[in-house]
C-alpha cells in the first residue's frame, strides 16, 4: 500500500460539517440526505487504493474493514461524518459496522441488485435510531448500479418483509430483506445519482435498494458505515457482528 497523504489523521479529525436547518428538515421529512463533496476526489482515490488491496477475486462485500485497517476506522470517526450524524440523531452516535460493496464490472457480483429493504430489519433498533452513511468512491448512476430510495418510508417503523440471505448470498440472487410490494407501492421511487465523495445518510427505516451494474467499464465501489445513538439496543448479527464502537 502506498503512503497516504490526503488521509492523514489530523486532516480527518479537524473538519466538521455545519448542517443547515434546511438539510435537517429534508432528512426528517424524507428519511435521507445527500451532502455533496464531503470527501475530495483525492481522498476517494486513496480510499480506493486501500480497499482494493483487500478485495478478493470476485469482489464480494468486505465486512468490517474498519477493524483491520486503521485508516478506514479513522474515516468512520471523522468529524465531517460524526458532526452530521450527531445532528441528525439529536444525540451522540457510536459506530456499529462497515462494508465495502464494489459492483466491479466483469465480476460475479457486478449485476447484483438489492431488493427494496430497510436496513433496520437487520439491526432491529426498537426506537429506529440506526442510520447509515454511504460514500461513493466513484461516480454512480443507474447505469452502474446506483441506489434508489422511497422518500418518507421511514415514518412507520419496520414493515413486513421476505427475509433473505444478504451476505455473500450467491451471485444469481438479489439480496435484501424485501419489503412487500403492496407496501413499497405506497411510495414514489427516486433514483439516486451521486458524485465521487458525496455522502448519503439514510435512516434505518427508509426503504431503498440498488440497481445492478450493467456497465462494462464503470465500477460502483461504495464505502458504508452503520451508526446508532449511544446506548441504544441492537442485534449483533451472525455475519455483521455489529458492536458499539466509541468514536472519540
Amino acid at each position: 500500500m502506498k503512503n497516504t497523504f490526503y488521509l492523514d489523521e489530523d486532516m480527518l479529525e479537524n473538519r466538521a460539517y455545519n448542517l443547515s436547518a434546511e438539510e435537517k428538515s429534508f432528512y426528517i421529512k424524507n428519511g435521507y440526505l445527500i451532502v455533496e463533496k464531503l470527501f475530495s476526489v483525492e481522498e476517494c482515490t486513496e480510499i480506493l487504493d486501500i480497499v482494493y488491496t483487500y478485495a478478493e477475486k470476485e469482489f464480494p462485500v468486505i465486512m468490517n474493514l474498519d477493524r483491520r485497517e486503521p485508516i478506514i476506522f479513522n474515516i468512520m470517526k471523522t468529524k465531517r461524518l460524526v458532526s452530521v450524524l450527531n445532528e441528525l440523531q439529536n444525540a451522540p452516535v457510536s459506530g456499529l459496522m462497515s462494508q465495502v460493496i464494489f459492483k466491479q464490472p466483469g465480476s460475479a457480483y457486478a449485476e447484483q441488485a438489492w431488493d427494496p429493504h430497510q436496513d433496520n430489519s437487520y439491526v432491529e433498533s426498537p426506537n429506529g435510531l440506526f442510520l447509515n452513511a454511504l460514500i461513493p468512491l466513484k461516480n454512480q448512476s443507474p447505469e452502474n448500479g446506483s441506489l434508489y430510495i422511497y422518500p418518507g418510508s421511514h415514518t412507520n417503523g419496520i414493515y413486513k418483509c421476505k427475509k433473505k440471505k444478504s451476505y455473500r448470498e450467491g451471485t444469481k440472487n438479489n439480496p435484501g430483506n424485501k419489503v412487500l410490494d403492496k407496501i413499497v407501492h405506497r411510495y414514489e421511487r427516486v433514483d439516486v445519482s451521486m458524485n465521487q465523495g458525496d455522502v448519503i445518510f439514510i435512516h434505518g427505516n427508509c426503504i431503498h435498494g440498488s440497481y445492478g451494474n450493467k456497465s462494462k467499464t464503470l465500477p460502483r465501489p461504495m464505502l458504508q458505515f452503520g451508526y446508532i445513538t449511544k446506548g441504544e439496543p441492537f442485534l449483533s448479527g451472525k455475519n455483521a457482528q455489529r458492536k458499539e464502537i466509541p468514536l472519540c
